[in-house]
């Protein structure tokens, strides 16, 4: 909206922050169910919160690269990490 392209840059940058907290709550819940199998709904529903919450940072990483692109006009999601 307002065509930050450094925000927009940040937004990207922390992305990989949210991937890997997925993955360490996915960890911890495979120990929490190893170790608590009657907790394995719980336990899911968590999991699944993380997997949305992941996904909604990929979605909001899309539009900041969009945004790039409109302000700076570089193709940012095809440069890798």
């Amino acid at each position: 909206m307002n065509q930050d392209a450094r925000a927009a840059r940040q937004v990207g940058a922390r992305d990989a922050a949210v991937n890997a907290m997925k993955r360490e709550i996915r960890l911890a819940a495979e120990e929490l169910i190893r170790g608590n199998p009657d907790d394995v709904s719980p336990v899911m529903r968590v999991v699944g919160v993380a997997r949305n919450l992941e996904r909604i940072a990929d979605c909001a990483t899309n539009i900041a690269e969009d945004v790039m692109y409109l302000v700076e006009g570089r193709v940012v999601r095809h440069e890798g990490p």
